[in-house]
């Protein structure tokens, strides 16, 4: 009788508790699918592909939502004050959010990963959008931002690039989406794939970014060994969170079906693991000399240790590769290109002082990678080979330089916009200067060493008197100068326009019938078409031929080389959200085929090019678009 009613005491109090709860924390109390602590959801079990947050719930816990793949449309109530970090990592059918009006805050990595979103309004109660709030929501392209907001992270909107920012002028968001495009268009991060969802490629372009083969069978395998080129090369698996060798197989290939991750054993290829969010180190044979633009870009890299023999690390090579902590460069490196290590654990903790590393320079292998002192007077120390590019860029206290014996090479825009920077001790070793590398400094002349054989492009403002006169040096240009948006970097700008925004026309050189038109030119441009025939490129074609495709090159192959450029005779190869659209006549013997266009990318392997066959672009041509300006091969069906 006792025990009767001690649980008819608790079921009165319970009742109690429920019936002083808002209606909708009642319902979510009785629901399995939403799990509560107090006033925040913890965590959410559902299936549902439309999920209204119950009315009364204050703030969205830590991780609640985080990879939900079947939730499309999410309701917040005019209660709801705080969405969690990592709350909806990751949800990527999600297209649909309506934010409550009562909404302040925003958490860190919030909707990161979100690629389903692609127009959002943020309602004027909220103050905070914090870290990487929405980073990686690639398809993100309008959002309304009202003048309430009073504070949004640098990151928030990292890897959005399509996004337009709506907000009144003045206001904070104004001034952040100002920044915005600024750094936008300073790193046009994968100029070239601006939308990642099936289907939705851009002309000419493959799916992109790269995964392995989706084959059942290689589910538990963490890694395999391919040959290629006659050569054992370790393919990583990016699903997996570590790497172990393999048996040998027939080779694995990207997302891409043309293309491998590692080519001929002596390069990781561009965009290799890009986003391989569960990879955790990087193990790579030896021979490989190169890791490609934006290889490992945020990926889930958490330490590496690149064996000798890599002489080249490119653009963006592991950018925002936020967990990489530790890194070993081998003594081989000889370039660090712009944005290799940018915001990786490994710099921003020396930047920030948490790291073990000591003094003002952080060095691996003979690299100088950053420096975080602030006096006026930097001196290299002993032992540096290299510096990273843009490694001192836009420190204004600088006032003087002295380079160690040994320095062989300074990185593109290494001291770019010191603008206090008046004088240099130079070494006597110094063979290579890059790009830009003293544009904007103080300095009045500058006497070059007599080993100095390399200088990039403006690497000195051209009042610098550049001594000894008359001294012979080969003229190079980097990577960065050939995306046609940085026609700065080629000594362009708006002053120079030759033509009318918007005009399509382009000279179109060296082969009678071709044209060429390209959106949204803003001034003159030339494209060199020419047909191949020598030894070289025919053998090279056979290579790429042979490796990606596992056939040799038909007999009735054409080889063209594809050069556009504009007054600078710089070569143009990334094109952005720009298309060139290009026709070429065919021949007698193509005619009435259907004719396969190839395009070689920059490391060399093929891609497929979608064309208009004879019929389509007008009698005997065929017309194709591009965004990526490479050499070209046509083979007829025949």
């Amino acid at each position: 009788m006792r025990k009767g009613r001690k649980i008819g005491a608790l079921l009165i109090i319970l009742a109690v508790v429920i019936m002083q709860l808002p209606a909708g924390l009642a319902e979510a109390a009785d629901s399995a699918d939403f799990v509560m602590e107090g006033m925040a959801l913890s965590s959410y079990k559902g299936k549902d592909k439309t999920v209204s947050i119950p009315a009364g719930v204050e703030s969205i816990g830590e991780r609640a939502f985080e990879d939900n793949r079947t939730m499309e449309k999410v309701v917040f109530p005019g209660s709801l004050k705080r969405i969690g970090a990592y709350a909806f990592w990751g949800c990527d059918a999600l297209t649909d959010v309506s934010f409550g009006k009562g909404l302040k805050e925003i958490s860190d990595f919030a909707f990161t990963n979100c690629s389903g979103l692609e127009k959002l309004t943020i309602p004027s109660t909220i103050s905070y959008i914090g870290v990487q709030a929405f980073a990686d929501c690639v398809n993100l392209t309008d959002i309304t931002i009202p003048a309430n907001v009073i504070y949004i992270h640098e990151s928030a909107f990292d890897g959005c690039s399509q996004l337009v920012i709506h907000c009144e002028e003045g206001s904070y968001a104004s001034e952040y989406a100002k920044e915005f495009y600024r750094r936008q268009a300073d790193f046009p991060e994968r100029e070239d794939s601006t939308d990642t969802r099936p289907g939705t490629e851009s002309p000419g372009e493959s799916p992109l970014p790269p995964s392995d083969t989706e084959n059942p069978q290689d589910q538990d395998i963490l890694g395999s060994t391919s040959v290629v080129g006659n050569q054992a090369v370790l393919l990583l698996d990016n699903r997996k969170p570590s790497v172990q060798q393999g048996t040998p197989s027939q080779g694995q290939e990207t997302a891409d079906p043309l293309k491998y991750r590692i080519v001929d054993g002596w390069c990781v290829a561009d965009q290799a693991y890009y986003r391989a969010r569960e990879l955790r180190e990087v193990s790579l044979p030896q021979g490989i000399r190169e890791i490609g633009e934006f290889a490992y870009a945020r990926s889930g890299v958490e330490s590496l240790a690149l064996q000798p023999g890599v002489e080249k690390i490119c653009y963006g090579a592991f950018y925002h590769c936020d967990e990489l902590g530790e890194v070993t460069l081998p003594d081989t490196i000889e370039t660090v290109e712009p944005k290799a290590f940018d915001h990786t654990r490994w710099v921003e903790d020396f930047r920030n002082g948490r790291s073990e590393a000591s003094g003002d320079f952080l060095i691996s292998g003979g690299v100088l990678v950053s420096y975080r002192g602030q006096g006026g007077e930097v001196r290299i120390p002993e032992g540096v080979r290299v510096i990273a590019a843009e490694c001192f860029q836009g420190m204004k206290e600088i006032r003087e330089v002295i380079f160690p014996k040994g320095l062989k090479n300074i990185g593109e825009g290494a001291f770019e916009g010191c603008s206090s920077l008046s004088e240099v001790q130079w070494n006597e070793d110094l063979e290579k200067i890059s790009d830009r590398a003293f544009s904007g400094c103080g300095l009045k002349e500058a006497t070059l060493p007599d080993a100095v054989a390399e200088l990039g492009t403006f690497v000195f403002d051209p009042s610098v008197r550049v001594l000894p006169e008359g001294k012979e040096i080969r003229t190079t240009y980097e990577t960065t100068a050939q995306r046609l948006s940085n026609a700065a970097y080629r000594g362009l700008d708006a002053a120079d326009s030759d033509s009318a925004p918007g005009e399509r026309e382009v000279l179109t050189l060296g082969m009678e019938g071709a044209r060429a038109e390209l959106d949204g030119a803003d001034r003159s441009y030339t494209l060199t078409l020419q047909e191949e025939t020598g030894e070289e490129t025919i053998s090279r074609a056979a290579a790429a031929f042979q490796r990606n495709l596992g056939s040799p090159l038909p007999g009735n192959a054409r080889c063209i080389s594809c050069v556009l450029s504009d007054s600078s005779k710089i070569p143009l190869t990334k094109l952005g959200k720009q298309t060139l659209h290009i026709t070429l006549p065919i021949t007698g013997t193509e005619a009435g085929q259907v004719i396969t266009v190839y395009q070689y990318d920059r490391n060399g392997q093929l891609k497929k090019v979608s064309a208009r066959y004879p019929g389509d672009g007008g009698e005997g041509t065929i017309s194709f678009d591009v965004t990526n300006v490479y050499d070209l091969i046509l083979v007829p069906a025949g």
